[in-house]
């Protein structure tokens, strides 16, 4: 089978769907206390504070990496846990994003936000909802920007809907799923997309390069291509992206100057 040819629904791509989805859950992490954060202890008015968000069936432990790296360059960071599987992504952003960021906004602060993959969802949400209480920066770590193929493929089964709830059918390739309305961001935005798939199923799924969930191409926000210093590919999987040295590095420098260092 040519790897961008679409997997029929047999009995053996039934098991196969399985097998995925066991891959999937795999990198999950059960979910924490709905407003647990971590922040640097050196949060000092008129700081940068920078908000990290997990992606779906994560909590902020994925983030604790990248979350450590961000604090030791001075920032404040706030390691927002959330429940991805419980509410839709409006809801997800009017409940535990939008309060941290307008709490910031109140002691006159800077803020950016780094994601990984749904988290990314939720920025682009954020934006669209409250555009008079913007962000000023985001690095997006392999965001569904466009949805992802494995959504489609597995969103129609009960188990996978039970298991991950409503704001993961929203990140389907769908036109009318709600990562194809959105807007593109107002605010500077940097995208590091994955090339690396440690998992030959899902990536049978998905057209073109992929990180094994999501597709290089499906990144880009409604697929306009940025910015050449604006968006990067790395040989790394999805999972674990954003433990990458070199992705951290380059989440830094766009941070620190709008732009990755190529």
């Amino acid at each position: 089978m040519h790897t961008h040819e679409k997997i029929q629904f047999s009995r053996q791509c039934r098991i196969a769907l399985f097998v995925s989805t066991i891959a999937f859950l795999a990198g999950c992490n059960h979910m924490t206390p709905n407003n647990l954060t971590t922040k640097s202890t050196d949060n000092q008015p008129n700081q940068v504070s920078v908000i990290v968000l997990h992606g779906l069936g994560r909590s902020h432990r994925s983030m604790n990496t990248i979350s450590k790296a961000l604090s030791r360059e001075g920032y404040a960071v706030y390691n927002l846990s959330y429940p991805s599987r419980k509410l839709p992504v409006e809801q997800l952003v009017d409940l535990h994003l939008a309060p941290r960021i307008a709490q910031l906004h109140t002691q006159n602060t800077k803020v950016y936000l780094v994601t990984h993959s749904m988290g990314g969802i939720l920025a682009r949400a954020y934006l669209e909802k409250y555009p008079n209480d913007p962000v000023d920066r985001i690095v997006m770590l392999a965001p569904p920007n466009q949805g992802s193929e494995i959504i489609d493929a597995l969103g129609q089964y009960s188990f996978f809907r039970t298991l991950f709830g409503p704001a993961a059918l929203q990140l389907s390739t769908s036109t009318n799923a709600l990562v194809r309305k959105l807007s593109v961001p107002s605010v500077p935005t940097g995208i590091i997309a994955g090339t690396k798939s440690y998992n030959p199923i899902t990536s049978l799924m998905i057209p073109g390069e992929d990180d094994g969930k999501v597709s290089v191409k499906s990144t880009l926000c409604n697929g306009v291509v940025p910015q050449k210093d604006t968006f990067i590919k790395v040989p790394c999987a999805h999972t674990f992206i954003m433990n990458d040295a070199y992705v951290i590095e380059q989440t830094l420098a766009f941070l620190r100057q709008g732009s990755f260092s190529l």
